[in-house]
């Protein structure tokens, strides 16, 4: 079976499209990311954000998509969004050959929220476009906000396919660390502790106490990035040709 264009292929492709080739026959290449020890430090950090936004959004063992497979956990997803209002971590979606698998999505009525966590610093005074160019996306958002447009562009299509007769509307968000937003915890980090499984996937376990980190201040906001998605998807922000040509 041929293999999805998933988000991390979409990613690669907007780095370098002729990386795909060599990404989708990992047995005759190997990815020398996996062997970098800065990167990894770096996906560790993300998987203690992400666990962290999981508890701010209420986040359970019934609501947190676990399993791997394509088609078991598009049909998990499906399940859950019967009910009117719920918050799922890692749904997902697929539209043709596309499959992506969302964050956090936040669900009320016929309105649903796609929040991508990001290990990330930002705070609402910056801008998401550049100075000079307002039409233009800063280069060190653009890949958060290409990746986010593309979940929502599967996510708005598969809604479709799936539940033609309903009208749902998408909208899109970064949730990242707030540079406004002063910690009341000391070691937070310390509530995530790095594990690997027997297949050396990363897992987060759990101090007994990280629920309580819900009573503090959030050190995380989802920060509003829909109407920048919706020109992404559009091809409406002047970066584009760039990136095409790269």
């Amino acid at each position: 079976m041929n293999k999805l264009f998933t988000k991390s292929a979409f990613k690669i492709a907007l780095t370098c499209p002729r990386q795909l080739y060599y990404y989708y026959d990992c047995q005759n290449y190997a990815n020398q990311n996996t062997d970098d020890s800065f990167l990894q430090a770096l996906a560790e950090g993300g998987f203690q954000v992400g666990e962290l936004a999981k508890i701010y959004y209420g986040i359970d063992e019934n609501t947190d998509i676990k399993t791997l497979d394509y088609t078991s956990s598009v049909e998990e997803t499906k399940r859950l969004l019967v009910s009117d209002t719920i918050n799922i971590a890692e749904a997902a979606f697929r539209y043709k050959n596309c499959f992506v698998r969302v964050d956090i999505l936040r669900k009320t009525g016929h309105t649903i929220e796609l929040i991508e966590v990001k290990a990330k610093s930002w705070d609402a005074k910056s801008s998401f476009t550049q100075k000079r160019s307002p039409n233009k996306i800063a280069k060190d958002i653009l890949p958060y906000l290409y990746d986010v447009a593309f979940q929502k562009w599967v996510v708005v299509n598969a809604l479709k396919e799936l539940y033609p007769d309903t009208a749902f509307k998408v909208k899109a968000s970064l949730m990242m660390a707030d540079k406004d937003k002063n910690a009341e915890v000391d070691g937070m980090n310390q509530c995530f502790r790095i594990e690997r499984d027997v297949n050396k996937r990363i897992k987060i376990m759990k101090a007994p106490h990280a629920n309580t980190l819900n009573n503090y201040a959030h050190v995380l906001t989802a920060f509003d990035v829909d109407e920048l998605c919706d020109k992404i998807i559009c091809g409406e922000t002047e970066e584009q040709d760039e990136v095409m040509r790269s």
